[in-house]
């Protein structure tokens, strides 16, 4: 009884990663899911409820509050990296910083990207392996970045 009080975490885990599998890979089988699922937290609720008085003595451990503030830490520069991530995919900003402003588009082409009303589709034709195709590919890109009609 000792061993199976023991490993019954054990059991809960398994049962909770078998239900998260079966989610995955077979989404209409809802009952089967939902089974593994409560098998896992009624094992896992069992083990606590057997194992209360070491898991008070464990929980007051020095290791566990450094383990704790480590974990927290950690959480929270993921946090904030995926935060960051987040801002900097959907806001992004383009800089041209050669002297001769290579990247960038005159005055006049910013004006009229602008003052676009409807949408423009641009079509392009070249020879295979044909010469400019790449300036104007970055061109286009440009074009595209400065204006949501192109």
């Amino acid at each position: 009884m000792a061993s199976f009080k023991n490993k019954l975490n054990y059991v809960a885990a398994v049962l909770i990663v078998a239900a998260l599998a079966a989610w995955f890979v077979w989404p209409y089988r809802k009952a089967l899911v939902l089974g593994l699922g409560l098998a896992g937290l009624a094992a896992l609720a069992a083990y606590v409820a057997m194992n209360v008085s070491s898991l008070k003595r464990g929980f007051n451990r020095r290791s566990l509050i450094y383990g704790g503030n480590a974990v927290v830490v950690t959480v929270l520069v993921l946090a904030i990296l995926v935060l960051v991530n987040y801002f900097l995919a959907n806001h992004h900003a383009r800089f041209d910083l050669t002297a001769a402003k290579v990247h960038s588009l005159s005055d006049q082409s910013l004006t009229v990207l602008r003052n676009l009303k409807t949408d423009v589709s641009i079509k392009a034709f070249f020879r295979e392996g044909g010469y400019g195709r790449g300036a104007i590919e970055n061109l286009l890109k440009i074009y595209s970045y400065h204006s949501a009609r192109i």
